[in-house]
């Protein structure tokens, strides 16, 4: 059901997000002698306002946000969990995983001075319009 103009005025604005699953990826690589590689992407259904979307990344793109927006925010958001070379396509791990990725995702877009840096903005796939009426204060 779409929300009346009235009660998208009333609500808050506040950037939700939840899991919206997994998925089983292989990465090709293009150098000699290398071979491809599984691992897992995790998905994130955002809404805000009116507005959702889905994004996917998997765990190393979170590490390198992480060490971006602590080195230049200083805000260290929710740990993240510890790299695994073994077993990280187990299904016990991905869920756990999944858990902790949505908790780092909810904590960030909370913090005032994240949601309006471009490297979270970007990580998250935020629609140009939410860019918009987040920087706006909306």
């Amino acid at each position: 059901l779409a929300a009346t103009p009235e009660e998208m005025a009333a609500k808050p604005r506040v950037i939700e997000a939840r899991a919206a699953g997994t998925q089983a990826r292989t990465q090709r690589e293009c150098g000699v002698g290398l071979m491809p590689r599984d691992y897992t992407a995790y998905g994130f259904q955002m809404t805000f306002g009116k507005f959702e979307w889905t994004f996917w990344r998997r765990f190393s793109d979170f590490d390198r946000l992480d060490a971006v927006l602590n080195s230049k925010y200083g805000l260290p958001p929710v740990g993240l969990p510890p790299k695994q070379i073994f077993g990280r396509m187990d299904e016990t791990v991905v869920r756990a995983r999944q858990r902790v990725l949505l908790a780092y995702v909810l904590d960030c877009v909370r913090r005032p001075v994240l949601i309006h840096s471009p490297e979270l903005q970007a990580f998250c796939e935020m629609p140009p319009d939410v860019v918009t009426i987040v920087m706006k204060g909306g």
